[in-house]
């Protein structure tokens, strides 16, 4: 009898240890490196990437697994931030990062250990987005069709219900608390409204309207709006850019199997990634201009979701010396204050490396329904010669990046294979 009662003993012990050591993955911040830690240096690069540039710049091929760096540059550390599923995350000056994850839960992850800011649960959230410090989080969830907007304040660590209908809503990009959204009518009109984040209780401006149904919205500049069709490989689609200062629409794409565009601000300049299936079968990505005018055709193919601008000025930082490894330990990421700016105007993606699949596949469809995954290269594209650098080969683990931020001189992203925050720092 006495050894059943240790059997069980022991049975419910290894129990415990083990759930111990899951809720310490996830919310201890501490996350073993990718492929063993920091990745090597490399002076000469090496050819055969499988994808080339157009414009007149040459790309730097790499070996599946190594990264290309200029000669004499420090080790790059590349890994797990957050082991826990990210929804949408921020990154602040001092490399601090907060999270939400999928039910709602916010996270602050700093010097490799992770804080609960909320505990509150959402039952089905459509989308979250941070506002342009990090300091609050527009989330929507429920029906699709008539979401419930929630806003949570992470200084007062306060949820704040918003009206529902709120569709497609942003934060505005100018250091402001406002709202950009859509409210659909039963007649088919589809109105274009802002309001203030932080004062729910005033009034909405509208700012236009439309008559269309199933659009999406973002809002790249002060005075830029982007509507847009739902992209679908089923059906043909528009694109719109709105300028509020003149009150016209302008057609960025129109009737385009698949359109999908990113939008950001560099320079001064709004500028786009726009991903169109030209044929149903040929798909044409592009970098284009605030009127849909091509400033570069590339003759690969990615998603717009797997890119992110630099806007502007970015920081420098270099990664602890206890932040890397050799290729049989393990790490956590640790993030080092920025130490320096620089200006770097570039396009950062992640761009499948079978492209005989990829573009064969229903796109964007078949990628946004989770059909299927890709195995990145995450590259490095300068806006001015098209030209672009590879920054790192997958072989194994597979990286399948969406969701990327640049910030410290530190390239963030989602990995959909396992919805973790991942981080490779940069070449300075």
């Amino acid at each position: 009898m006495k050894r059943y009662i240790y059997i069980i003993i022991g049975i419910i012990a290894v129990a415990i240890v083990a759930v111990i050591a899951i809720i310490s993955a996830k919310k201890g911040g501490v996350a073993s490196f990718l492929g063993g830690g920091s990745l090597p240096t490399v002076g000469t690069p090496s050819a055969g990437s499988g994808i080339t540039p157009s414009g007149n710049g040459a790309s730097s091929g790499v070996a599946s697994g190594t990264m290309v760096l200029s000669q004499g540059a420090p080790a790059q550390t590349f890994g797990v931030v957050f082991n826990g599923p990210v929804l949408d995350y921020f990154v602040n000056a001092s490399n601090t990062v907060t999270a939400i994850e999928p039910d709602g839960e916010v996270v602050s992850i700093a010097n490799g250990s992770t804080t609960v800011v909320s505990s509150t649960t959402i039952p089905n959230i459509i989308a979250a987005h941070f506002s342009y410090d990090g300091k609050k989080i527009l989330v929507s969830s429920g029906d699709p069709t008539d979401p419930q907007t929630d806003i949570f304040s992470i200084p007062s660590a306060l949820w704040t219900a918003g009206p529902t209908g709120m569709l497609s809503p942003q934060w505005s990009p100018s250091q402001t608390y406002d709202i950009a959204y859509l409210v659909q009518r039963p007649s088919g009109l589809t109105i274009l409204a802002t309001r203030n984040g932080a004062d729910l209780a005033q009034p909405p401006v509208t700012k236009t309207s439309i008559m269309a149904r199933d659009i999406t919205l973002q809002w790249p500049s002060k005075t830029t709006f982007i509507l847009s069709d739902k992209p679908t490989n089923n059906d043909v689609g528009s694109i719109w850019a709105f300028n509020a200062l003149t009150g016209k629409f302008s057609s960025i794409a129109y009737e385009a199997s698949g359109a999908e565009s990113m939008w950001g601000v560099v320079d001064g300049s709004t500028i786009g990634a726009l991903f169109t299936d030209t044929s149903i079968t040929t798909q044409s990505f592009q970098l284009i201009g605030p009127t849909g005018s091509p400033i570069h055709t590339f003759n690969f193919i990615t998603l717009p979701s797997k890119c992110a601008f630099t806007m502007g000025t970015t920081t420098v930082s270099v990664m602890p010396a206890s932040s890397t490894s050799t290729s049989n330990t393990s790490s956590s990421v640790v993030m080092a204050p920025p130490a320096a700016t620089t200006s770097s105007p570039y396009l950062y993606c992640g761009i499948p490396q079978d492209q005989a699949s990829f573009t064969s596949a229903a796109l964007p469809d078949a990628y946004t329904m989770m059909s299927l995954f890709t195995s990145d290269e995450l590259v490095k594209i300068n806006l001015a010669s098209g030209a672009f650098n590879i920054l790192r080969s997958d072989a194994t683990p597979h990286v399948d990046a969406t969701d990327l931020k640049i910030a410290n001189n530190i390239l963030f992203f989602v990995n959909r294979y396992d919805q973790k925050l991942y981080a490779l720092t940069l070449p300075q």
